[in-house]
């Protein structure tokens, strides 16, 4: 089952899914028309949690797209995705930054960045009946 995906930014055709394979993949596509079959896996990282995930969600910052995912193991983590040097957009790479262990008592169903300020606040919600806001000032997203 895939659980949930998100348009990277508003700004391009870059979509990202999460799903029950624990798998974190970004997708772009390559027309105008955003059909689903004009869309090419571009980066995959494969295990991302111990367990299914549940939720994503990103910003774009700079040349980068933040990531952040959450899932059945109770934990967030943060990852990081740029163009590769090759100047073929149908390349791109997933880099690990940050996991939080242990976020909730419980499987994190969703997890969002603040709308205004993504690169220093998000939420999450969780199977442990909790909604917690996070300031991201002592994570390093560089």
């Amino acid at each position: 089952s895939v659980w949930d995906c998100r348009w990277a930014s508003a700004f391009d055709s870059t979509l990202i899914s999460v799903s029950d394979d624990r798998a974190l993949k970004v997708w772009r596509t390559q027309s105008q028309d955003d059909t689903a079959a004009s869309f090419v896996n571009i980066a995959i990282f494969n295990q991302a949690h111990a367990r299914p995930i549940y939720s994503v969600d990103a910003f774009l910052d700079g040349d980068s797209y933040f990531i952040v995912t959450a899932g059945g193991d109770n934990a967030i983590r943060f990852f990081r995705l740029f163009q590769d040097d090759s100047n073929d957009k149908n390349i791109a790479t997933l880099s690990p930054l940050i996991t939080k262990a242990n976020a909730h008592s419980c499987d994190i169903n969703c997890v969002r960045f603040h709308p205004k300020q993504p690169s220093s606040r998000f939420a999450s919600a969780g199977d442990d009946a909790t909604i917690r806001i996070w300031s991201s000032s002592s994570l390093s997203f560089s």
